[in-house]
């Protein structure tokens, strides 16, 4: 423990005492919480460290080593780098050094904050050093190889390329502000939305999908003005109907039930904004439901209803898993066994862990306050 703590402090000194000279590689971005941004051989998404050649020589990085101000060092082996190039390892804590393909470090770096260096290849000298804040998930952190004193937090990575224009000083990275919290209103309302950045284009859904208007054209809209939230409880019920139950009977033993729907539905809005290059905001808001009858406090989670309610992967219905027990089996279940029946709702583990995806988004709070309220 003695010779880890001194190793440490050895590391610390160094990086503190180091002043930046752009006359080798610069560490140019960093991510110490990635969720989805990019993955790596085995699939897995780890924290990562961008490396970058500014100059117009070739550089071999061979005998250079990371060091952090948690007291790790780890050795990069010979690889070129060319003149504008960009290098990515993986801070994994898997340790390997191919000769072709992804390097991974033997450490992993806190999303707490850290600071990391990079050592010469003669172990003398500093080559650059970067301190690295506390990040949101998926954002990065990173310099401007034109202009060395400036860094920075990007809502969106770039790895192996130039960075986005638009660079934020904080963890909210840019997100616009709504004139309206979340919440119940009894009557429509006049939404509006500001960005912190001047004259930038915002776009939004209202679906609470992802806005994106190469990716998601047909729910992206471009924002020119207030927006008017109203009451949807007229809209078609979407998912009032879905499958959640599954009752005790006879051949074919168990039987998958609808919800009774007894009254009205109220219909949430979920509006999810950024501009071209920040973070999202979003809000979800209930219109036309009065707040005074309710006698539990609401808790809003927007999630992809795929991940509650599709039958191959949705957490909520019976779905794959009990039509396969359906299929394979020729007798009743026991009255005492009928709450074990194997169903989607009684599966754990990772992959049954809803992924990232950009689809629309509803909320699942309503479903908790009374049995014949249903989401969209």
């Amino acid at each position: 423990m003695a010779s880890v703590a001194v190793i440490g402090l050895a590391v610390m000194v160094v990086l503190a005492s180091f002043r930046m000279t752009p006359s080798d590689m610069l560490i140019t971005e960093v991510v110490t919480s990635n969720a989805s941004t990019v993955s790596d051989q085995d699939g897995d998404h780890s924290d990562w460290i961008e490396l970058h050649n500014p100059h117009d020589q070739p550089i071999d990085v061979g005998g250079y080593r990371l060091v952090t101000s948690a007291g790790e060092s780890w050795r990069l082996p010979s690889r070129v780098v060319e003149p504008g190039g960009f290098l990515l390892v993986f801070a994994s804590g898997k340790d390997r050094v191919p000769p072709q393909g992804e390097w991974h470090t033997d450490f992993r770096l806190s999303r707490d904050g850290v600071t990391i260096g990079l050592v010469s290849a003669d172990g003398r000298s500093q080559v650059d050093t970067l301190e690295v804040p506390a990040l949101p998930r998926n954002a990065s952190y990173v310099r401007d190889p034109q202009r060395l004193s400036r860094t920075c937090l990007f809502a969106f990575t770039s790895p192996g390329q130039p960075n986005p224009p638009e660079c934020f000083d904080d963890a909210r990275l840019g997100a616009p502000d709504f004139s309206v919290a979340s919440g119940h209103y009894a009557d429509a309302f006049v939404l509006s939305i500001e960005s912190l950045l001047r004259d930038a284009t915002i776009i939004y859904t209202l679906d609470g999908s992802y806005p994106d208007l190469e990716g998601n054209p047909t729910a992206t809209l471009r924002y020119d003005g207030p927006i008017t939230i109203t009451d949807r409880s007229d809209q078609p019920n979407v998912l009032s109907g879905v499958t959640t139950t599954i009752l005790p009977g006879s051949l074919p033993w168990q039987v998958a039930t609808s919800p009774r729907v007894t009254g009205p539905v109220p219909k949430i809005t979920t509006v999810r904004a950024r501009s071209l290059h920040s973070a999202t905001t979003s809000a979800v808001y209930f219109v036309g439901l009065d707040r005074d009858e309710q006698s539990l406090p609401v808790v809003s989670v927007a999630i992809d209803p795929g991940c509650l309610f599709d039958v191959d992967d949705g957490i909520y219905v019976p779905g794959r898993v009990f039509r396969e027990f359906q299929s394979s089996h020729e007798g009743a279940v026991e009255p005492s066994r009928r709450w074990q029946t194997p169903a989607n709702y009684l599966q754990r583990g990772r992959d049954w862990e809803c992924p990232e995806r950009d689809r629309p988004i509803a909320s699942a709070a309503i479903a908790l306050l009374r049995p014949h309220w249903r989401l969209r």
